[in-house]
């Protein structure tokens, strides 16, 4: 009688690096491509004068080459979590860059909806944090109920960031100096910063 040795298990799996991430919506391989397009069309007129229509049209139709090559690599290489902390954004196929937003420093998030976005029902979002002028991050196309959930977040995590702040800062208003009405009439009278 022959004893049936036990079966090894092959280990543990490998983390997926992008578990819990999701990409933008489908639409971001087109949306783009069409919103270039009209600026295309204007160019064209110019452009034909000046090379002759053939040329503006090869011109043209390598630069929406180039520009659908550009929205394929940036959609393969993007990803976003929205997270109970806040939002992480990875994007990049060769360079990999991650950024963290707390919900704490996010101070806006606009929606935005061109006429193609909506007959899609997709939406662009910008996300504007404290101190910053210029946009802390962009998701170019992903659905407007999305857009709208991360608005109600970044909201509520503003809310959760002023409790505690109020709760661990000193009072706002300190009284340095307490006049009475009338001395401080006879002071506004009598002083040369009146006039």
């Amino acid at each position: 009688m022959t004893q049936e040795q036990p079966i090894a298990s092959p280990g543990p799996r490998p983390l997926d690096p992008d578990a819990g991430f999701t990409r933008l919506h489908p639409a971001t391989l087109w949306v783009p491509i069409l919103t270039r397009v009209g600026g295309y069309f204007v160019a064209l007129i110019p452009l034909a004068l000046l090379v002759g229509l053939r040329t503006a049209v090869v011109i043209l139709g390598i630069l929406l080459g180039l520009g659908a090559v550009e929205v394929v690599v940036r959609y393969a290489g993007f990803r976003f979590r929205v997270g109970p902390d806040g939002l992480v954004i990875r994007q990049g196929l060769l360079w990999r860059q991650e950024r963290r937003i707390p919900w704490q420093r996010i101070q806006k998030i606009e929606i935005s909806q061109g006429p193609i976005h909506r007959l899609t029902g997709v939406a662009r979002v910008i996300i504007r944090t404290a101190g910053q002028d210029e946009e802390e991050a962009e998701l170019e196309v992903i659905r407007r109920i999305e857009a709208e959930r991360l608005q109600e977040m970044a909201g509520g995590g503003a809310a959760v960031a002023a409790k505690e702040n109020s709760a661990t800062a000193q009072p706002e208003h300190h009284v340095l100096l307490r006049l009475p009405w009338e001395d401080l009439a006879l002071g506004g009278l009598t002083s040369r910063l009146a006039s």
